[in-house]
């Protein structure tokens, strides 16, 4: 009886996928089965022959079945080959220093549908050949090698076994996408960037352009240290002062913070895009600008370009960085209701520095005469100064102040702001000058400025400070 009742159960299978006109591997096929004996079991009468017969509204409900089950297979089996194209990446980016994953979504995607043909050959027994197996293995023995052993590595988890041939496939596909990547690495200019000290602006900078261009290599250098042969060992010079005596198409004057204005001349000298997400935000900025100007009266315009700026191209949060300790306290804040002049300003911090051991006298000099020989391209951002000169200008120990003006002075600068808060650095370690990048997040964010000129006491002013520094 039962042997009966699954016999024909089997041949309702068979007519049944025959009519629908499916491929039907062994799984499916025992899914259809065990579904028409359910529905034996719950009415004995059922015949899924009389139902299509008579053309039953059931008929397009088991089909509809049929397809869910096979597009639930299909599914899982997308799944299970975006999963091993996503480890093989991994793996094999990790012993090449190269992001396969995410760096060229082109080549991902590639290799993943390769991998998903290849799968399905494995697995329908099928055999491929690759016509230059023994010249590639000739040239790539180590990177073939590699691929094989990730390839085993993964089998028992993903079911299923490639063959030298199969994986030499997919080697290829690593070999270009490393040589794609040296191609590239290699037309990708040097930079150089020269500022009056090569300190506090062009780290500033330096952390700029690698968020919004792809270069080989970005150095700094003061200007007393450069010379015609650095001019001849780089594609570009960026520089926020005028070199003297000196004149070359290399040669790109820029401010002091990239504005739109720079990122234009520099995509126009370079011949570069932007990095991609970086572009898109760019593209809006005028857009943006626009909108804002038709439907608002702006008062302060530098100010709200760089805000604008700074929240479209915003880096993702990335992991803690250790931060060097300096020379920062209490007794190195200053605030002060009326400075007479720039220079006044400028005196109030590199006086308690100088009081303190952290500098010598001569710094305040040399601080003062480069402002006044290269302009103000120490003021980095509406009403906000890094104060800065060369540690061989006299600095003992690595260290900061800073200073608060209730009326604020001007510095003659484009922003056109009066300054009143002044970053007065003295690093001489390289590990302090990891401070500049912080000490650029602390100068775009409007509140924590807001906060630290605001604050009622230095020891607000301290705290508020240091905070925002090592957050």
């Amino acid at each position: 009886m039962i042997f009966s009742v699954l016999k024909e159960a089997v041949s309702e299978v068979d007519a049944m996928t025959q009519n629908l006109r499916r491929n039907v591997d062994d799984q499916l096929y025992l899914t259809i089965l065990v579904m028409l004996l359910k529905m034996r079991s719950a009415n004995p009468e059922f015949r899924y022959e009389t139902w299509q017969n008579a053309g039953s509204k059931y008929d397009l409900g088991l089909e509809m079945i049929i397809n869910t089950v096979k597009q639930f297979k299909d599914a899982s089996q997308i799944e299970h080959v975006i999963g091993f194209s996503k480890r093989l990446c991994i793996k094999m980016g990790e012993l090449y220093h190269t992001d396969f994953l995410t760096n060229n979504q082109v080549f991902f995607n590639q290799i993943t549908s390769h991998i998903s043909l290849m799968i399905k050959r494995i697995r329908s027994g099928i055999s491929v050949e690759n016509p230059i197996f023994f010249d590639f293995m000739r040239d790539n023995k180590e990177l073939f090698l590699t691929t094989k052993r990730i390839c085993e590595e993964l089998e028992e988890e993903f079911e299923f076994s490639a063959s030298a041939q199969e994986v030499s496939f997919l080697a290829i596909y690593f070999a270009s996408e490393l040589e794609r990547n040296v191609a590239v690495e290699r037309n990708r200019p040097t930079l150089l960037i020269v500022c009056a000290e090569g300190m506090a602006v062009s780290n500033m900078l330096q952390v700029q352009l690698n968020q919004l261009f792809e270069f080989s290599s970005i150095s700094t250098t003061s200007l007393r240290k450069f010379d015609q042969k650095m001019l001849d060992q780089f594609d570009y010079v960026l520089t926020t002062i005028k070199i003297p005596d000196m004149t070359s198409k290399k040669i790109i004057r820029i401010h002091s913070y990239l504005q739109k204005e720079d990122m234009q001349v520099l995509q126009e000298h370079f011949q570069m895009k932007l990095v991609t997400n970086r572009k898109q935000a760019i593209d809006k900025f005028s857009e943006i600008m626009n909108i804002i100007s038709e439907n608002t009266q702006i008062t302060n315009l530098s100010k709200l370009e760089l805000d604008l700026l700074d929240v479209l191209t915003k880096q993702p949060k990335k992991e803690h960085i250790e931060l060097p300790e300096i020379e920062f306290k209490e007794q190195l804040i200053v605030t002060k209701k009326h400075v007479n002049t720039w220079q006044q300003a400028i005196r109030l911090g590199t006086e308690v520095l100088f009081q303190t051991g952290c500098i010598e006298k001569r710094y305040t000099e040399k601080i003062i005469q480069n402002l006044k020989s290269f302009g103000p391209y120490m003021v980095i951002a509406p009403g906000i100064v890094l104060a800065h000169a060369s540690p061989k200008d006299g600095v003992l120990k690595d260290s900061m102040a800073v200073t608060v003006l209730e009326e604020g002075i001007s510095f003659f600068d484009r922003y056109g702001e009066p300054v009143r808060l002044i970053f007065t650095l003295a690093f001489e370690s390289k590990e302090a000058r990891r401070l500049v990048e912080q000490l650029m997040k602390v100068v775009l964010n409007e509140e924590q400025v807001s906060r630290i000129l605001s604050a009622k006491s230095h020891k607000d002013i301290y705290n508020y400070t240091k905070s925002a520094i090592y957050e």
